[in-house]
């Protein structure tokens, strides 16, 4: 659990990248090497999209070097390129006191960012909808929660209130988490189209955005929504508190991966948790579920 440990933005992100720095080319081509690279890059990815911070040159050379079919990798790359992005769009909404000539420099470049945003929006939409069928992404009922005397666990710590009808499984952990690492990711990178579409307004006007602005920004919002609460579905199944069914239909409890899963449940809940437009409901819950696994493992 050490990559979760404290903050999402400790100094734990430093140690990664040098981690990752110092490891050199060689990790991507041994597998055992490439897994650790791929888990622990997935990390520093997600402290980037968390503090809108964009990738360096080296990791964009790394994926010049892979192969963009395989899908996890292809998360990946949308991922970096959604980074670079948001991290525009931080810089280019600072606050600062220009002359007409530099204001109407930043207003070309935020119209040129919102656009960029709008096509990379669309482009993953399209992937997403296509590799959700192909990665077997399911709706479940929520009776296939345990409950807290089914589940070896402390009862200090009960189970985190689960506040919707249906729960979203995935065939493994590993798909759970790389799915939620991608909605989580795209929440970011639409809160920037937001701020990029409002500082518009206000560089243009100092006024709200017009009709078209608004209708962008309702409809980024409502995506939002959809991805936070796709992300909350499927909190029951990282913490280990499905339940499966075998051939003879006895149901079991998966009994290995729950720390990994935990681990993997933390980033898409932080998201979750600090996104001015994802619901109170949401919130709540993401804050749950980040207290539970801080205090079941004492991560502090």
């Amino acid at each position: 659990m050490y990559l979760a440990r404290n903050d999402p933005l400790s100094a734990h992100s430093e140690a990664i990248r040098h981690v990752l720095q110092t490891r050199g080319e060689g990790q991507l081509y041994t597998p055992t090497r490439f897994s650790l690279w791929r888990l622990t890059h997935y990390r520093l990815q997600a402290w980037q999209t968390l503090s809108r911070e964009r990738p360096d040159a080296q990791q964009i050379e790394w994926l010049h070097k892979l192969n963009m079919e395989r899908p996890d990798l292809r998360i990946c790359a949308h991922v970096l390129h959604m980074n670079i992005l948001s991290a525009s769009s931080k810089t280019l909404t600072q606050p600062s006191n220009d002359d007409p000539a530099e204001r109407l420099t930043k207003l070309n470049q935020a119209k040129q960012l919102a656009s960029e945003m709008q096509d990379l929006i669309t482009s993953v939409e399209n992937w997403a909808s296509e590799m959700a069928q192909v990665w077997k992404v399911k709706e479940d009922d929520p009776r296939n929660i345990a409950q807290p005397q089914d589940v070896d666990e402390s009862p200090q710590f009960p189970i985190p209130h689960f506040p919707y009808p249906r729960l979203i499984t995935y065939d493994d952990i590993w798909l759970a988490y790389i799915w939620n690492f991608y909605a989580a990711s795209q929440i970011a990178l639409r809160e920037s189209l937001i701020n990029v579409i409002e500082y518009t307004a206000v560089m243009r006007s100092g006024d709200e955005p017009d009709d078209h602005g608004a209708t962008i920004i309702q409809e980024q919002r409502e995506w939002i929504d959809v991805l936070s609460t796709a992300i909350l579905k499927s909190f029951p199944q990282l913490l280990g508190f499905v339940y499966r069914y075998e051939g003879n239909g006895r149901a079991r409890l998966a009994q290995q991966g729950r720390m990994a899963g935990r681990l993997f449940a933390l980033f898409a809940m932080w998201v979750v948790e600090k996104s001015k437009y994802t619901s109170p409901r949401d919130r709540r819950t993401a804050s749950e579920v980040i207290s539970w696994i801080n205090s079941r493992h004492e991560l502090g």
